[in-house]
């Protein structure tokens, strides 16, 4: 997979830069709710490739769908990730509720409240193909923007990405993707 050799480059090009930071690229059988909750406060970088479920009458149980389950919005406010600086979260919606576009609580909001300073995640439905592309064009961009793995110009890099695929992928598919935080 494109995107997970993309993370690999990324994880030996942070550390090489500075040591203290460690990443973490979590998909497929790996991906338990156990697993991505350890790493959740363990990791400075994490990268989630999932799906998302809404509860919108119960927002605290809207969850991350994991191999095994559900991380809910309730388990993951629990934690306090104070070693944490960059979630890129890989599933349709991450950043609202399906029928309710205004309500704040969500797993975006979740991970920054819980410690994660700046997060990429999206405002709908995302086609895998095109979230690939994307996640992978935004690796690419991430240290060339910025060239330095502890304070990376997120926001600035998801700005070049989608400059960069232009008229490549459809705008219904680029305008979900959103930074929030530094």
């Amino acid at each position: 997979m494109v995107v997970k050799q993309k993370l690999e480059v990324l994880a030996a090009r942070s550390e090489s830069i500075d040591k203290k930071t460690t990443c973490a690229h979590i998909e497929g059988e790996v991906a338990t709710v156990e697993s991505v909750t350890g790493v959740l406060g363990n990791k400075h970088w994490i990268h989630l490739a999932c799906q998302h479920n809404v509860n919108p009458k119960q927002p605290f149980e809207s969850a991350l769908v994991l191999h095994d389950g559900r991380l809910t919005i309730s388990k993951i406010v629990r934690g306090e990730l104070a070693n944490s600086f960059f979630a890129f979260l890989s599933a349709s919606s991450t950043s609202m509720v399906d029928d309710v576009p205004d309500e704040a609580i969500h797993i975006t909001a979740a991970l920054y409240f819980t410690g994660f300073p700046s997060i990429v995640a999206t405002l709908g439905v995302i086609d895998d193909q095109y979230g690939h592309q994307i996640a992978s064009a935004f690796y690419d961009n991430l240290f060339e923007v910025s060239g330095n793995a502890k304070y990376p110009q997120i926001a600035e890099a998801l700005q070049k990405t989608m400059s960069i695929l232009g008229n490549t992928i459809p705008l219904q598919q680029r305008v979900c993707f959103m930074h929030i935080g530094v």
